[in-house]
């Protein structure tokens, strides 16, 4: 299983969580097909399908988060 992170630059000004993980999910749903939202907890949330697996946890204010990645059916690198 191949796995990426994401994060946004520290250098950039903080933005939402919401508007750039809305952007990542609607960018990895356009590529990979509709994404079922998995509540793992209060602040974090898991976006999967048979393909890939986006799992959303915010790291703390000032539009600070990391976004797990998963792609499934490829073999483990």
């Amino acid at each position: 299983m191949e796995r990426a992170w994401i994060r946004p630059s520290s250098t950039a000004a903080p933005s939402s969580f919401t508007p750039f993980a809305r952007g990542v999910i609607e960018a990895y749903e356009k590529v990979y097909g509709k994404l079922k939202v998995i509540p793992v907890s209060f602040r974090e949330d898991v976006y999967e399908n048979d393909q890939v697996s986006l799992d959303l946890y915010p790291t703390g204010g000032a539009g600070r988060f990391d976004i797990f990645v998963k792609y499934k059916g490829r073999g483990e690198l």
